[in-house]
């Protein structure tokens, strides 16, 4: 009894886990036709430690696109209640270019509801405007450019995409890119759940006039 009890346990366990992986596919597939880039997908659990592999091929040298992939792919997951502890992206050659944890994915997500937030409280969207929440460093910085007072934080950029940095001082960062193609903006986050603070900045294009 016990037996078939386990049997009937690991095949329920079974059944799951290959309804998850298609579900996975899935949102896999739709992420990679928007992107413009083929998405396979890999999943694997060792003794309770579960880990997800997407190898992107895009014909795309964009060094962002792995992070804009996988934020869409762990945002649908996430809202059919599937985590897994790691995700990796891995090029077409095998190579790992992304790897992120769970908590690290949610940080990512809290770090674009930030910046978000904020821009929303700029209301003129000047870059100069932004200083407040620079870091004491990156706002003497800032303040010394002439360009700050003419860049414009536009409403057109979107999301697309983010990597992991460290810096100088051995601290994790976590860069978040808005562009539309030609103008883009890059906001720079320490990897600090609840930290809202600016800690590096960069942008092209953003001028008056492209507004």
């Amino acid at each position: 009894m016990k037996k078939m009890l386990l049997l009937l346990l690991l095949f329920t366990v079974g059944c799951n886990f290959i309804k998850e992986t298609n579900t996975i596919v899935r949102i896999a597939n739709k992420v990679g036709k928007k992107n413009d880039c083929t998405i396979g997908v890999s999943t694997n659990v060792t003794n309770g430690y579960s880990k997800v592999t997407f190898t992107v091929q895009a014909n795309s040298d964009d060094v962002f696109l792995p992070g804009k992939v996988l934020s869409e792919i762990v945002t649908e997951m996430k809202k059919k209640f599937i985590n897994y502890d790691e995700y990796l992206v891995v090029n077409g050659a095998g190579t790992v270019v992304l790897a992120a944890t769970d908590d690290q994915m949610d940080m990512v997500t809290q770090k674009k509801q930030i910046f978000e937030k904020q821009v929303r409280s700029v209301k003129s969207r000047r870059l100069s405007e932004f200083v407040p929440y620079f870091s004491p460093e990156l706002a003497r910085e800032a303040m010394s450019s002439p360009k700050l007072d003419s860049t414009l934080i536009g409403e057109h950029l979107r999301f697309s995409g983010f990597s992991f940095e460290v810096d100088d001082s051995v601290n994790e960062k976590v860069a978040l890119l808005y562009s539309n193609g030609e103008q883009w903006l890059m906001m720079i986050y320490d990897q600090v759940k609840g930290n809202q603070v600016v800690s590096g900045i960069e942008f092209r294009g953003l001028e008056d006039n492209d507004q």
